[in-house]
């Protein structure tokens, strides 16, 4: 399935690359340039280029990306493109959602206004990952860091810091929790 969505993309990106973004500076405060490249970009289903670099394939209400769908990041610069597959609301990351990275690290779990926020798994390049809670981008709460050798690091964290250490140990066949230092 991830096969299909990256040959979707890739399918759709040479059919909307042009030229960037024109100037922005001439809109009133709060407004942003929003370039429908295909579609319904107001209410229904389209493609549209943002600023900040971004493309968004997906769901739109009310003229803002809402519903399930896709932001590439850099779509021109491929050694640099990102992509976020998942929810949106009011444009932007919220609900389930997969992020994918250019050196191959990629995060897949809940999203808060662009974060993320909640229970998720960030896997990273050199095969070394964290599942557990995350706040506003950061490992925060309960979570287990596996290091790329399989070595792991169990317990709680605070504001990307780990704070205090779960150790497990065998009793009588069977494991059980036991809070460390």
């Amino acid at each position: 399935m991830r096969c299909v969505r990256w040959l979707f993309l890739l399918g759709v990106l040479p059919l909307i690359a042009g030229p960037a973004l024109g100037d922005e500076s001439s809109l009133p405060a709060g407004q942003t340039a929003v370039e429908c490249v295909k579609g319904d970009c107001r209410n229904g289903i389209g493609v549209a280029r943002l600023p900040e670099d971004r493309l968004y394939i997906g769901q739109w209400r009310n003229g803002r990306p809402n519903g399930a769908g896709f932001f590439v990041y850099s779509p021109e610069q491929p050694a640099q493109r990102a992509v976020y597959e998942g929810m949106v609301k009011d444009g932007k990351r919220h609900g389930m959602g997969r992020m994918f990275f250019p050196d191959g690290a990629e995060y897949a779990g809940t999203f808060q206004n662009d974060h993320y926020e909640g229970y998720g798994r960030f896997s990273f390049a050199d095969g070394s990952r964290y599942e557990g809670t995350f706040k506003q981008d950061r490992y925060d709460g309960y979570g287990v860091y596996t290091f790329a050798s399989g070595r792991t690091k169990e317990g709680y964290w605070r504001n990307g810091r780990f704070v205090r250490e779960l150790r497990l140990r065998e009793e009588q066949g069977g494991a059980q929790s036991g809070e460390g230092r």
